[in-house]
């Protein structure tokens, strides 16, 4: 995932007044410089109704971590803190590059997560902390527990009955070859977590980190093939991550692939999602009845091409029993309409 700076928020209301008419999108809210937001980023966004609390990742000149808004009855958006992890790779002899992804806890005990990516991302592992949101809470004792994951940790989401947090730990490109970090999966246990004060207990020995040597990885899109045989496994690379009855997605973006984890065996179902075909006319020339003369024939120069497109599935969501995946094709300036899984 490549980091956006600056991105100003905007709070958008939705109202449906009838199955036959249009929806009606207005915008509620806007939070910029001005309005208090803090140079960074706004790529990813969590809400809980618990103090109605809006989390927003940054990465600047202010700090790495999350700023923490009130989003208010009207729309409105309010700065209320931030939880910064400036230092928190200093004694690894490196320092923090970026705030990756922000999730809060569906059980609203009070805190959120953010995953934190070195600046020797290669080298170092990330690391994911989680801090206390409260509006009554000052911002020097947001911290509650720092543990390590996977390199180059992405994405971060909360198990729905809240017991557990997994991370998509990237694993970015570096140097390519036999040389890179492996992507992978982490998951941290926190069923031991019934209260804010329960988190000093929460230490590295609560993380399981799962990488995929050893799998079958025939199929995949692979952005480096310098590799000898058995470290394809360091050029898999999840971008996101979603659960859905106990079972783990997680989107292999640069692979071209969807996968499957199975948390209790620590194993992984891999689905290579290969190319679509689709006919593309490259050409705005189609001949047909000259508008101004329509006795006069245009000239044609129709292009009907077969094109095959890669799916490169980025962000996913689970809701009832499908699994959608935002795909990004390459080779095609078209969507396809597609429901994998």
């Amino acid at each position: 995932m490549r980091i956006k700076r600056l991105m100003p928020l905007a709070a958008a209301g939705l109202l449906f007044a009838g199955a036959a008419e249009a929806l009606d999108i207005k915008l509620a809210d806007t939070f910029g410089p001005t309005e208090g937001a803090l140079d960074g980023t706004a790529e990813i966004l969590s809400f809980t109704p618990d103090e109605n609390t809006l989390l927003s990742t940054m990465a600047g000149s202010d700090g790495f971590g999350v700023q923490i808004m009130t989003l208010g009855a009207d729309g409105s958006l309010s700065p209320r803190g931030i939880a910064t992890f400036n230092d928190v790779f200093n004694d690894l002899g490196t320092t923090v590059d970026s705030a990756s992804s922000t999730a809060v806890d569906p059980l609203q005990r009070g805190f959120g997560a953010v995953s934190l990516i070195p600046t020797d991302n290669g080298g170092t592992e990330g690391k994911v902390a989680f801090f206390d949101y409260s509006g009554s809470t000052g911002d020097t004792d947001r911290t509650l527990a720092v543990v390590n994951v996977g390199f180059h940790p992405d994405s971060v989401t909360f198990s729905a009955d809240g017991s557990k947090l997994y991370v998509a730990n990237e694993g970015e490109f570096t140097s390519g070859g036999d040389s890179d970090a492996p992507g992978s999966i982490s998951v941290i246990d926190l069923s031991g977590i019934a209260t804010l004060a329960d988190f000093g207990g929460l230490g590295d020995g609560d993380v399981t980190t799962t990488d995929f040597s050893g799998e079958d990885l025939s199929g995949l899109r692979f952005n480096d093939l310098t590799f000898t045989p058995g470290n394809a496994y360091r050029h898999v690379e999840p971008e996101y991550v979603i659960e859905k009855d106990g079972k783990v997605f997680v989107s292999l973006q640069e692979n071209n692939a969807l996968a499957e984890f199975d948390p209790t065996a620590g194993t992984w179902t891999i689905q290579p999602l290969g190319t679509i075909e689709q006919l593309i006319d490259a050409s705005d020339r189609d001949g047909g009845p000259d508008p101004d003369d329509p006795s006069e024939l245009l000239p044609a120069a129709k292009i009907d091409d077969l094109v095959k497109g890669m799916p490169m599935p980025d962000a996913i969501a689970a809701f009832a029993d499908r699994l959608i995946a935002d795909f990004d094709v390459r080779g095609s300036d078209r969507a396809p309409n597609v429901t994998p899984w």
